[in-house]
Formats: structure tokens, C-alpha cells, sequence
């Protein structure tokens, strides 16, 4: 893992929380999408993954979750929010996490984050290969991931 991606993971965290509670995912799909729900978090979705010329049809409550990411992201990190075209990465990001599988919210807007502090995190070989890892879901997967750095991140800020 590398230090920036360490370093993004304590950024990403204040982030997210906020980002987390917003409505549930369960209302974000198109009619033609079936969303199965258990205490806010999406358990079952009938439907392929996004793809990229898909993120031009996201609906209104995708957009306002990817705006809350943003807004979010921006009272943590200025510098990045000053990026005109920060909007247009976390949509992309957000087709790229639901590519992977992710759905859960507080996962997708950690992936959202993280895809802004460390750019193509997620085309690393060993992140992809931890990703792919038989027995879990893609969400615990990921959740996995952000703990590990989580902790790496805070024993590298009691070792300086």
C-alpha cells in the first residue's frame, strides 16, 4: 500500500460518515431495477452492474448521493474540492464501484473518496486481487480493504 493511499484513507474517513447517512440506496435504481433492502443497506439487486455509458442516465437520488460525496469531500480536502471537474470523477468512480459489485452506501462513498485522493487505486494488482477473493461480497471486501489502511494509516501517524 502505498502513503498516499494510506494518508487518503484518514481523509476519506470524515467524508464519508456524513456522505453514509443519506437515504438509503434502495430508492437510487431505475424501475427496471430490482432492489431487495434490509436496514437501509441494498441486500440483493436483480440487474448487470453499471457501465460506463450508463452514468449518463443516473437518476436524480444517484446524483444527489454522488453531490453529498462532493460536498463532503470538500469540508474535509479544499483542495480537491476546488476541482472543477470533481462532479464528473465521483460519477465516474460511482459507474467504477458499481462495477465492482459495491452497493452498499457508506462503501460506495469510501470508493468515492478514495478514487479522488489516490486516482486508479482500484486498477492496482493487489487491490484487485483482494477485491476478487472468493467468500465474502464485494461490500465486506472493500469494507475489509478501508479497515486495513484505516489501520495502517493510523499506525503510520503514531510512528512520525
Amino acid at each position: 500500500m502505498s502513503i498516499k493511499m494510506l494518508a487518503a484513507t484518514a481523509r476519506c474517513s470524515a467524508a464519508t460518515e456524513v456522505a453514509a447517512s443519506s437515504d438509503p440506496l434502495s430508492a437510487l435504481y431505475p424501475a427496471s431495477v430490482s432492489v431487495a433492502t434490509h436496514s437501509g443497506h441494498i441486500t440483493q439487486i436483480t440487474s448487470d452492474d453499471m457501465h460506463e455509458h450508463q452514468t449518463a442516465f443516473l437518476t436524480e437520488d444517484e446524483h444527489r448521493f454522488i453531490t453529498a460525496v462532493r460536498d463532503n469531500i470538500g469540508n474535509v480536502d479544499t483542495r480537491i474540492a476546488n476541482d472543477p471537474a470533481l462532479l464528473d470523477k465521483l460519477t465516474r468512480a460511482y459507474g467504477e464501484a458499481r462495477r465492482w459489485g459495491l452497493i452498499r452506501e457508506d462503501v460506495l462513498a469510501d470508493f468515492l473518496c478514495l478514487e479522488m485522493e489516490a486516482p486508479g487505486f482500484h486498477r492496482n494488482a493487489a487491490i484487485q486481487a483482494w477485491l476478487g477473493e472468493p467468500g465474502a461480497s464485494p461490500d465486506d471486501r472493500f469494507a475489509d480493504l478501508m479497515d486495513v489502511l484505516r489501520k495502517k494509516s493510523q499506525q503510520l501517524g503514531e510512528n512520525t
